[in-house]
């Protein structure tokens, strides 16, 4: 390692090892123990974690195959349907490995900067913990990105599309099996901040886009058509 690295608190050494994982084994759990009784040791792990995804900006993201929809659409309109919900799944489960490719480039670039002597990033308030690109179903032009924060707050941006003519576009959060939450109706311009309580299972849950009636979705059930949607994926 470069004297950069050598030179850092053990506990900044421990934290940017950790985000890249290359902690393993005995140290990997020690290290994890003492995240659930450590709140700085946390906001330094999350501090590296968001600087070494600000390195990875300039990566292409990939377009997620049409299966999706229909895997989504079981999610949203059929939840009562077990079986389908479990076709979910199974789809998602294909769908990791074109994931985990752009991941691995990320990792590898990430490992170099490392050796190079990156040094400690500045500290970052309310860091990133989780993001997805929402694409656009077949049919559609709407492009979302959305960023989970550590406070809790979910951030979006529309990036392309526009609302239909007499509707509007709500959120929704889907927990596989389980029938989808809805995070509210989203402004016509501008980014759109909500709170919400699910911080601890974020990890593999789904964004969704509907359109629905002016007030939003009759009784919290969706009714409109899907219009993007896409997995969130730890930063």
């Amino acid at each position: 390692m470069s004297d950069v690295h050598d030179e850092m608190p053990p506990d900044e050494s421990l934290a940017a090892e950790y985000a890249l994982g290359l902690l393993e084994g005995a140290e990997k759990s020690a290290f994890e123990a003492r995240l659930a009784s450590e709140p700085a040791l946390v906001a330094r792990l999350r501090v590296w974690e968001a600087h070494f995804a600000s390195l990875a900006e300039d990566i292409t993201p990939e377009d997620p195959p049409a299966r999706l929809k229909l895997a989504i659409e079981a999610a949203l309109f059929e939840a009562s349907d077990q079986a389908r919900l479990g076709l979910w799944a199974r789809l998602r489960s294909r769908i990791a490995p074109g994931l985990a490719l752009g991941g691995g480039l990320v990792a590898a670039a990430l490992v170099l900067a490392v050796w190079l002597g990156v040094g400690a990033p500045r500290q970052v308030e309310n860091p990133a913990l989780y993001t997805v690109e929402m694409a656009a179903t077949e049919g559609f032009d709407l492009r979302i990105r959305a960023t989970y924060h550590q406070d809790g707050t979910v951030s979006l941006d529309r990036e392309a599309g526009a609302t239909p003519s007499g509707r509007v576009l709500e959120l929704w959060l889907i927990f596989d099996g389980e029938a989808p939450i809805s995070l509210g109706v989203m402004p016509e311009s501008g980014p759109m901040v909500v709170s919400t309580a699910y911080a601890e299972r974020m990890a593999g849950a789904l964004f969704a886009i509907t359109d629905e009636p002016p007030g939003g979705a009759p009784g919290g059930v969706p009714t409109g058509d899907l219009r993007a949607a896409g997995p969130l994926e730890a930063i």
